[in-house]
């Protein structure tokens, strides 16, 4: 499940990219349904991501998307 990470932060950014582009189009309804059903699908990863670490304590989980400040 820790190979699914990636998708916590990508999910809220895709369901905000169609609502952006596509929201009018698609109505009120939809829009609504696609931005609270991504967040609802980041968390869900976010909670597998979460209890897979649980279940192994002694591994950790490191992500490395750039450095933020180069000292």
């Amino acid at each position: 499940m820790q190979n699914y990470a990636w998708l916590i932060p990508v999910l809220p950014l895709l369901g905000f990219v169609f609502n952006l582009f596509a929201g009018k189009k698609a109505g009120k309804a939809a829009a609504s349904v696609i931005a609270v059903g991504t967040v609802a699908a980041s968390f869900l990863v976010a909670l597998g991501v979460f209890f897979a670490m649980k279940a192994t304590p002694h591994h950790r989980l490191d992500l490395l998307y750039g450095t933020w400040m180069a000292t």
